[in-house]
């Protein structure tokens, strides 16, 4: 899988939603069982695409976000696309044993959220990252 390396270098909550889309589309369209023991149940698993962000290399010169701001600006994300209506709290189905300390990590698309999902473009990535574009 490739993930654009931006996804290291978000600055604001518009560009870590956008980094969120790109990567749900590109981690569903690889199935494999690194990705499937990663996600758990889930369709986005924060631990995850941070454990993924973090190993990101950058071009020579591009200076990362902290890890700290990067988490909590993908935190604050997941849950925009939760009050947008594209993702829930919680795992993809109700008989799934959801772990204790997985509460607040783990999101699932909704009805909504699945259109959000098929109606991306690659393009759609670029919104939001005029300061990023080119590199």
């Amino acid at each position: 899988m490739q993930y654009d390396h931006r996804g290291r270098m978000v600055k604001n909550v518009e560009q870590a939603e956008s980094f969120i889309r790109h990567f749900m589309v590109e981690s569903t369209s690889h199935e494999g069982e690194r990705f499937t023991h990663s996600v758990m149940e889930y369709d986005l698993y924060l631990p995850w695409l941070m454990e993924v962000v973090e190993n990101m290399r950058l071009p020579e010169g591009k200076e990362p976000t902290p890890t700290p701001l990067l988490e909590r600006i993908y935190m604050e994300a997941a849950w925009n696309l939760c009050m947008a209506g594209y993702l829930r709290m919680g795992p993809r189905k109700a008989g799934y044993d959801n772990a204790r300390d997985a509460y607040g990590k783990g999101y699932s698309l909704t009805y909504r959220g699945e259109e959000w999902l098929r109606a991306y473009q690659p393009t759609s990535f670029d919104k939001g990252w005029p300061e990023l574009l080119g590199t």
